[in-house]
């Protein structure tokens, strides 16, 4: 995962968005290092929570974003820019704010 979005909100670890390359991983292992080359780029939505040293899924993002800047904000976190799956730049700024056990997100 690269390019993906953290910050802490309420003493959480918060990731949202990023790309990777699905099927690198197994390739990698096969021993082939240049493991993205002939994959396609996913940009994924998810939006996860550090809870118990493991990663849980707790939202997502309205599309796959990654590459902009991410920051805390007023007990949440902004997320300001980034690029989606078509290579193209976007300047939405998004705000992501627990309540209660939800993300809430406005955009």
């Amino acid at each position: 995962m690269s390019g993906a979005y953290a910050s802490v909100i309420d003493g959480n670890i918060f990731l949202a968005g990023g790309a990777y390359f699905p099927g690198a991983a197994e390739k990698y292992s096969n021993g082939e290092y240049w493991s993205h080359k002939g994959l396609d780029k996913a940009y994924s939505k998810e939006i996860y929570q550090l809870i118990k040293n493991d990663w849980k899924k707790v939202g997502s993002l309205p599309e796959g974003l990654a590459y902009g800047v991410s920051l805390p904000w007023q007990g949440g976190m902004l997320i300001l820019g980034g690029e989606k799956k078509d290579g193209k730049a976007v300047s939405d700024v998004i705000y992501l704010k627990k309540n209660d056990k939800q993300i809430k997100i406005v955009k």
